[in-house]
């Protein structure tokens, strides 16, 4: 909340593009108890269907983590505070579901990995992927997307590296 206040403080809501939402005198019909059931129905399916692919991806590599990477491996190359930045700097370009990156951090836990690296990890795959960086480019210019960025990279490394600090 505070980097959002220091941005708008800042006067970067400049940088939002201009967004036609469409006609407001369009009225529209509320649509039925059933319709609206229906189509949460709908909603639901297709959400599980796009994420058990994920989950299975992630559970299979959280498997092979689990049963082969050796411990010590995961201690000696991702513990300190630079395992942090690593762990951020691999999280930006994946294209994950979180949810198929939580069996994997799971398991890197369970092999000695930081608390505090894993859930760096997590909010940079869910947070700074590539991908997003393309979909806030239709409402954002590319002045606020650094700011978001540096703003969100700043706030997880600080907390990836408080929370291995104090655990």
């Amino acid at each position: 909340m505070s980097s959002g206040y220091t941005l708008n403080k800042l006067g970067f809501d400049r940088y939002i593009e201009e967004f036609n939402f469409g006609d407001s005198d369009v009225e529209i019909d509320e649509p039925t108890r059933k319709e609206r059931a229906r189509e949460a129905y709908v909603e639901a399916k297709d959400i599980i269907v796009e994420i058990v692919p994920y989950v299975i991806v992630g559970v299979g590599a959280g498997a092979v983590i689990h049963g082969y990477l050796p411990g010590e491996l995961v201690t000696q190359y991702l513990s300190g505070p630079l395992g942090v930045f690593g762990a951020v700097a691999v999280g930006v370009p994946m294209y994950t579901d979180i949810l198929g990156v939580i069996p994997v951090v799971e398991s890197l836990i369970g092999k000695g990995l930081p608390v505090g690296t894993g859930l760096a990890f997590m909010m940079s795959v869910a947070a700074l992927s590539f991908p997003q960086f393309m979909i806030l480019n239709k409402v954002m210019k590319k002045e606020l997307i650094a700011a978001y960025a540096t703003t969100l990279a700043t706030g997880i490394l600080t907390i990836g590296l408080l929370f291995n600090l104090l655990l």
